[in-house]
């Protein structure tokens, strides 16, 4: 869509005068309007995730959440096909960056002040979505036919490394009551953001805010700590200790935890995503710091399986 359309459109459809555009990424866009405010603008797929959107943001009120508001003409989403438009606040600051000490503490303290807001609210119509094993096993479906990419670049070692590791932390976490948790938290009303990467969060002179919503869900807490420990891991060097101080979950949560973080959802994730850009000189320099990466990260493998034998 031409900057000149989408002003058109959200000028008709929404009352917003628009006299800047810039687009953020695919289907999100940042505007001012000609009386100098600032927004986000953003396009989405599925009009029940919006609405489950709204109807969780009417229930909390937080300065770390940015939530949907009204456009200027009363709507609350705006439609141009397939897809439904909706208006945030536009947050100015910066994103967060994992690989300093600070901006993960406060990526941490900023999930754990949601969760501590995101709890007893029920929402008539919540999207039932499947549970982060089952997505994550999918995930790992996909990887596996990649196999002739590993083979024909020489790594197959190093594929079925990461096959047989994933399929053993898999079933290490069958022997814990994911589903039992997972119905509960919904009995509960709790919910989890659902992707706590890094650039989902704007720091801000007074705070830090968490924002995108599209994979809200009603969840243990505990699933925003296990993709919070994956994506702080690298950072750390991959030491266990390290991740252990961050104090995400009770002691007692420790071996579910970290039997989660160790499936290498996270390696499979990148690689699809990269895949589609791939060529042939791209692909065996990403192979190659692939094997690098996971050889970095196999003592974290030999320490967790260590620690929760013994607890």
């Amino acid at each position: 869509m031409t900057h000149h359309r989408l002003s058109s459109f959200l000028l008709s459809e929404g009352g917003l005068s628009v006299q800047y555009v810039r687009k953020i990424k695919q289907h999100v866009f940042h505007i001012e309007t000609v009386n100098e405010k600032e927004y986000i603008v953003k396009a989405h797929a599925n009009k029940k995730n919006v609405m489950q959107q709204w109807d969780f943001f009417r229930q909390v009120s937080n300065p770390h959440i940015v939530p949907f508001i009204f456009f200027p003409n009363g709507k609350r989403t705006i439609s141009l096909q397939p897809f439904t438009w909706t208006l945030s606040p536009f947050i100015r600051g910066k994103k967060l960056r994992y690989a300093k000490a600070s901006d993960r503490q406060e990526a941490l303290e900023t999930v754990q002040k949601f969760h501590a807001q995101a709890s007893g609210i029920f929402i008539e119509k919540r999207l039932k979505r499947r549970l982060l094993f089952e997505r994550w096993y999918d995930r790992l479906l996909s990887f596996q036919k990649t196999a002739h990419l590993f083979a024909e670049n020489g790594y197959t070692a190093l594929y079925k490394d990461i096959v047989i590791t994933a399929e053993h932390f898999f079933k290490k976490n069958m022997r814990f009551p994911w589903k039992t948790m997972q119905q509960e938290a919904e009995q509960k009303g709790q919910w989890i953001h659902g992707d706590v990467a890094s650039h989902n969060f704007i720091h801000t002179r007074k705070t830090t805010c968490l924002i995108d919503y599209d994979l809200l869900q009603a969840s243990p807490h505990i699933f925003d700590f296990i993709q919070l420990g994956q994506r702080f891991l690298p950072f750390l060097n991959w030491d266990l200790s390290a991740l252990i101080s961050y104090h995400m979950v009770d002691e007692e949560a420790i071996p579910k935890w970290l039997c989660a973080i160790a499936i290498p959802s996270d390696v499979m994730r990148e690689w699809m995503y990269f895949l589609p850009e791939a060529t042939d000189d791209k692909l065996k320099t990403y192979l190659e710091e692939m094997e690098q990466d996971w050889e970095a990260r196999k003592n974290f493998f030999r320490k967790t399986e260590k620690m929760v034998k013994s607890m």
